[in-house]
């Protein structure tokens, strides 16, 4: 499998510089992350865990407003 690089240009005092970095999930450190949330990279699983509780926390702020009657599947998210 292929490891993810980010080669990165910052420019500090006129003078340019290269910063390679190997890219991992931030949550548990797989070499294979596959999304980037809020600037932090995510394998499947991490990201997934965070998708869904986002989805959650949506669902109940829409039904907490009245948008929608009831968020019952919660378990099947």
């Amino acid at each position: 499998m292929c490891d993810l690089w980010v080669v990165m240009q910052s420019q500090g005092n006129g003078k340019q510089e290269k910063i390679v970095e190997k890219i991992v999930c931030s949550v548990c450190g797989k070499a294979t992350p596959i999304a980037k949330i809020a600037g932090k990279y995510y394998c499947f699983t991490c990201g997934n865990k965070i998708v869904k509780e986002h989805i959650v926390g949506l669902l109940k702020d829409l039904e907490r407003k009245g948008f929608i009657q009831s968020t019952s599947h919660e378990e099947d998210l």
